[in-house]
């Protein structure tokens, strides 16, 4: 069964992990854990229950905000004339063993769920992402993400 666990160094191997993209294993193996213990960010993993130290995928969550401005035409009505708050997906990777298997799709839902657990405490009204290529922005905006009027690989979802 696949579970979702916060970022535990006594657990999870990071060191094993690839998803091919150096700059995204990287922060797995240097700075998820170094983030988190500052609260700079959270990072979570998808592990199988029979092998929880296996990382299948993670992704790093952390506020931040969304000028009013780089809103979408249709989203401008919706909201207020400031700064909105968000939830920012910083990294989001599945490794390559995982690769095909709805693992990214898991993690994103996951990012869902958290936001909206984020928004009933604190009032986040937006998932925001920064894409890293055509082929990640092409991914979010699958799962319903807008592109933010300045920058194509800048993508949100409202919750």
């Amino acid at each position: 069964m696949l579970l979702f666990q916060k970022l535990d160094r006594s657990v999870h191997d990071r060191r094993a992990f690839s998803c091919g993209v150096p700059a995204l294993d990287n922060f797995l193996k240097r700075y998820a854990a170094q983030n988190q213990d500052s609260g700079d960010s959270t990072t979570h993993v998808l592990v199988d229950s029979d092998n929880p130290a296996n990382i299948l995928g993670f992704m790093s969550l952390s506020t931040a905000e969304l000028e009013f401005e780089e809103l979408s035409a249709d989203d401008l009505r919706r909201f207020p004339h400031y700064p909105v708050s968000a939830l920012r997906i910083g990294r989001l990777a599945v490794s390559l063993q995982a690769r095909g298997k709805g693992c990214g799709g898991a993690l994103l839902g996951f990012a869902v769920r958290q936001a909206l657990k984020v928004r009933d405490i604190a009032g986040v009204r937006i998932l925001l992402v920064d894409a890293k290529d055509e082929e990640a922005e092409n991914f979010y905006k699958h799962f319903g993400f807008t592109a933010t009027s300045s920058a194509a690989s800048i993508l949100y979802l409202v919750i």
